[in-house]
């Protein structure tokens, strides 16, 4: 590698370091994973009682439904199914502040997902998902793990309460709590700021603040 080649990559590490780095889940924030789950259990099962949208208390659905049925309804073979993550519809204005977010010249942008352990539908489902319904070229951003601690980043837009508590590590990010069916009732605490949705203004306010914040250190140093 020549010279100029080395001194293009530091320039544009070091423009890459002066934006704000937001890793955005997928499930509860980009699409209604309960929406879906609702639609397909209904199909599945049309004479059984269910769990409305406004009644969803805890952030894994199977968990509520295993409550209500015991054994006796498998939950977890709805979103192990083929075409259950390909066909979930979009949470109301996703496309739209994520194409405000990837406009935006301070941002770097990402598509932060944790696949399930039985992968095999999952993982090319969420590929073609963002693909379908964000663009193809969001796809390029998409970063696949089950421990979101590990990723370094700014903000992390995520419908888990107890996210930042769940990795192997202490998270670099801030937690954003996105709102959802199933957290409508949860409080913020340890520092989460919680957003009622894609039209949440305080969204690109804590942004910019962080902005203020980078360009602050560069003029300091």
């Amino acid at each position: 590698m020549d010279d100029k080649s080395i001194n293009d990559r530091t320039d544009s590490a070091k423009m890459f370091d002066k934006k704000v780095c937001v890793l955005v889940d997928m499930d509860g924030v980009l699409c209604d994973f309960d929406a879906g789950f609702l639609q397909r259990f209904r199909q599945m099962h049309p004479d059984l009682p269910f769990i409305p949208l406004d009644e969803r208390n805890s952030v894994y659905v199977e968990e509520q439904y295993m409550e209500m049925f015991g054994a006796s309804v498998d939950a977890r073979s709805i979103v192990e199914e083929k075409d259950f993550f390909l066909n979930l519809p979009k949470i109301e204005g996703a496309l739209k502040g994520m194409l405000s977010l990837a406009g935006r010249d301070d941002v770097n942008l990402f598509i932060c997902t944790s696949p399930l352990r039985k992968f095999e539908n999952c993982v090319l489902e969420k590929y073609r998902w963002v693909s379908n319904n964000l663009g193809k070229k969001f796809t390029e951003k998409i970063i696949l793990t089950r421990d979101k601690s590990v990723v370094n980043g700014h903000f992390l837009i995520d419908d888990k309460p107890d996210i930042s508590q769940q990795g192997s590590q202490v998270a670099r990010w801030k937690h954003l709590l996105f709102t959802t069916h199933h957290n409508r009732h949860v409080i913020p605490e340890n520092g989460q700021i919680k957003l009622s949705g894609w039209n949440d203004p305080v969204l690109h306010t804590v942004i910019d603040e962080k902005v203020k914040e980078i360009n602050s250190y560069d003029a300091v140093s």
